[in-house]
């Protein structure tokens, strides 16, 4: 973090002593110890976060309802980048909690959805990314690394791109 970046940012945004917000988190050691690392590279351009750890259903409940100052959920991922991307920054995105709004943005994604040449769709996500990374409607802090192990005796798993286990079709040989 450019520290002294972020003052100049501060100050000429009209608070150069910093300011403080409410971090909405799902329990759990993972989200506490992210805030805490968020809360803690702040705290030192004078911008103080005070972590509120609620059950998982309230948070997305209030996340939907606009009820946070900020929110901190975690995402899967998708193996295409439309279900990664499309519902969170779309203006009528049904996860768009943000309440993100740009009609570039929108028919860029909108254009994404019907392009079937894999160059260009790589070309108009780039575009989407682009304006989103100037324009930042969501923080993105990070990316798990997940590391399976499983027996040799399991049968059936399909490791996917989302990360997210499939077990309908698993079983053990004899």
């Amino acid at each position: 973090m450019d520290l002294q970046k972020v003052k100049e940012l501060l100050a000429k945004g009209g608070k150069p002593n910093g300011f403080s917000f409410t971090l909405k988190i799902a329990p759990g050691p993972v989200a506490q110890q992210v805030a805490q690392v968020v809360a803690n590279m702040l705290g030192e351009a004078g911008i103080q976060v005070d972590i509120k750890q609620v059950e998982f259903g309230t948070l997305l409940d209030d996340l939907d309802k606009g009820n946070y100052e900020a929110g901190a959920v975690g995402w899967s991922g998708r193996p295409d980048p439309d279900g990664n991307i499309y519902v969170w920054l779309h203006t009528d995105g049904n996860q768009n909690n943000s309440k993100y709004s740009n009609p570039e943005v929108d028919r860029l994604l909108g254009k994404a959805r019907e392009v079937t040449d894999m160059k260009e769709r790589v070309a108009v996500y780039t575009q989407v990314m682009d304006i989103v990374h100037r324009e930042s409607p969501y923080v993105y802090l990070y990316f798990p690394k997940n590391v399976r192990g499983y027996s040799a005796k399991v049968e059936g798993f399909v490791n996917y791109p989302d990360q997210i286990i499939r077990t309908a079709n698993l079983t053990k040989k004899p």
